[in-house]
């Protein structure tokens, strides 16, 4: 069985496949004509290559990456703390415990009550 070559127009949205039927011989007045439309087909050549140029770009990245020894950030102070450092900007660090820190349903109420009542607004 001979397998016919198909004549291809190609386009932005569609492929036009033009392909002889089984049985043509030459000098015939009647063929088999059979037409594919295939949709989006170039997207995917151009898909194909938007992976190839991403693959050829992370497995040769050259001098766009970094070496592992920059550094990313400013240098840290090691002495100790920062002199330019106001003592308003100090951090306190302390050595309660969630179970220290733990206030009574009333305290909150309160605490809530006192606040409504400074901005004029009445529960």
């Amino acid at each position: 069985a001979d397998i016919g070559t198909p004549s291809v127009r190609t386009g932005w949205n569609e492929d036009i496949y033009l392909t002889l039927g089984q049985g043509a011989v030459p000098g015939a007045t009647e063929v088999t004509l059979r037409v594919f439309i295939k949709p989006m087909i170039l997207w995917l050549w151009i898909g194909g290559g938007i992976m190839a140029l991403g693959t050829l770009l992370a497995a040769f990245p050259g001098s766009r990456r970094r070496l592992a020894i920059d550094p990313v950030s400013a240098p840290i102070a090691i002495g100790g703390p920062d002199p330019e450092q106001s003592a308003g900007d100090a951090v306190v660090i302390s050595d309660s415990t969630p179970e220290d820190d733990e206030l009574n349903d009333d305290s909150l109420v309160a605490d809530t009550e006192d606040e409504d009542s400074q901005s004029g607004v009445s529960v």
